[in-house]
């Protein structure tokens, strides 16, 4: 990664600091303050891990301002690459989900705002890795571009992806159709044609295929029977056609509560393009169940790292921070090791079970 600055005058290596500010969020360190306090505190350890001299640490007032001028883009896929998190390089039954997360620092409510800046990043299901993410400000940008700039890369476009109903547009299924990938949608109010069109189908035709799950957790039972449709016999609006719709799921939810026995029931609707001969009902709905492993995600990055508890008014500097989180993450959990908060625990008390996680990619 380059360095933005002018030599002249350079005191502070930026990779250095970077790779201190990694391990500190590492250890559970978000904020600038407490960041800087670990850099100074674990100075001489940094240096022996990377085996360096460095004579100075870095100021509070200078780590704010390297901080910002870090290009996210490259920093994302820095890292993406040195530990094999791109998209040509996963499984070929990965499945991978869309979301954006608002940060929640960058909102100044004083001035009254509604919205600050967002990060938009690919997640996968089964490990919950993040991939390269792209930002966008949610008072004057769109989830939905950063979606489609995102999926521009054809190795991701090609793969197994899941949609909430945000990203059900025909522009959005048309690029994963064109690159050959697969994709599972859902469709709500925001589409009420498109809904209406399903709902009157189920009516007419006997579902092809059904699948049925149970199980127990967080103080309730969710029972869910997914029913499976042919499409061949609806007639979409004609802006639907290069995306080329193949299945119907129709899953209807039913959640029991175990202490006061109340039942709520909920019936979503999802299209896909690939048949019940290329995925099977038990993998359509797995995937469906899993694509809300991200909502998991972004609660992890509040709550097991604290991301909206950092205040800054420098949209750089808030890249940077969630770049840097989004790395950390992929770090930790791949060891499998438990809790997220328990490894950040232990290597608050020793930094060196950190060097395993690098060494194994020569980062070190």
């Amino acid at each position: 990664m380059i360095d933005p600055r002018d030599n002249r005058g350079k005191r502070h290596d930026l990779h250095f600091v970077l790779f201190g500010v990694l391990l500190a969020v590492m250890t559970g360190k978000v904020l600038i303050a407490e960041i800087h306090r670990f850099l100074v505190r674990h100075h001489h350890c940094l240096c022996s891990l990377l085996g360096l001299s460095v004579r100075y640490t870095v100021s509070d007032v200078q780590l704010r301002r390297l901080l910002a001028l870090v290009d996210t883009v490259t920093y994302q896929h820095f890292h993406t690459r040195y530990f094999g998190w791109q998209a040509c390089l996963l499984a070929s039954n990965s499945w991978v989900s869309f979301d954006g997360k608002e940060l929640r620092g960058t909102i100044d409510g004083v001035l009254g705002e509604k919205r600050g800046l967002c990060i938009v990043r690919p997640l996968l299901h089964q490990s919950s890795i993040s991939l390269s993410g792209l930002f966008y400000h949610g008072a004057k940008e769109s989830e939905i571009t950063c979606v489609r700039e995102l999926l521009q890369e054809d190795a991701l476009a090609s793969q197994h992806l899941t949609f909430d109903a945000l990203h059900t547009q025909s522009q959005t299924l048309e690029m994963v159709q064109n690159a050959k990938g697969t994709y599972i949608a859902q469709v709500k109010a925001n589409q009420p044609v498109l809904l209406e069109d399903l709902q009157d189908h189920i009516k007419l035709i006997a579902p092809i295929a059904k699948q049925e799950t149970s199980e127990k957790g967080h103080g309730r039972i969710e029972r869910r029977k997914a029913s499976f449709y042919p499409t061949d016999a609806v007639c979409f609006e004609e802006k639907w056609d290069s995306s080329k719709f193949a299945v119907l799921v129709v899953v209807e939810r039913e959640s029991t509560q175990c202490k006061t026995g109340k039942v709520s029931r909920e019936t979503s609707y999802y299209l896909s393009n690939a048949s019940i001969e290329q995925i099977t009902p038990q993998e359509f709905l797995q995937a469906i169940r899993q694509h809300w492993s991200i909502e998991a995600d972004n609660w992890v990055r509040d709550a097991t790292f604290r991301e909206d508890r950092i205040r800054c008014k420098e949209p750089a500097r808030s890249k940077t921070l969630a770049s840097i989180i989004s790395v950390a993450g992929n770090l930790l959990r791949q060891q499998k090791k438990g809790y997220l908060k328990a490894m950040q625990e232990e290597l608050t008390y020793n930094l060196s079970l950190a060097v395993p996680l690098f060494k194994h990619a020569d980062f070190l």
